[in-house]
């Protein structure tokens, strides 16, 4: 038996369990015999199934929506590549030094505008 079946068994044991749970909160809002009882019972619901969606996405492997350094590097490469008609990118890489660049050019313009306002203040 090996550790990916174990986990499977888990995760499998683990979606039947909240399933079951979620039914019993289901019936708790239909017959529920207070107003406070069917909002805690629609409430818990949908906690169950947010909770349901995290078990299925470890059960799939889904590694992008749990998220990774491997998956981060490649999203980064594909923004990174993606162009517009022309060929000018839509995103560029930025370091440091282009931040700062960034701010002194914005701040430049900034010192050769006007201020209206400053009269009325």
């Amino acid at each position: 038996m090996s550790i990916d079946f174990g986990y499977e068994v888990l995760c499998i044991a683990s979606m039947t369990v909240l399933v079951v749970l979620a039914l019993v909160c289901l019936v708790r809002c239909i017959m529920g015999p207070r107003i406070s009882d069917r909002v805690m019972a629609v409430n818990m619901i949908g906690t169950l199934t947010i909770i349901m969606v995290v078990v299925f996405t470890v059960y799939l492997k889904e590694a992008y929506l749990a998220g990774n350094d491997h998956d981060r590097e490649q999203l980064e490469q594909m923004l990174l590549s993606l162009t517009d008609s022309d060929g000018k990118a839509y995103y560029a890489e930025k370091t440091f030094t282009d931040w700062k660049k960034q701010a002194a050019k914005k701040a430049e313009k900034e010192a050769g505008t006007t201020d209206e306002w400053a009269g009325i203040r």
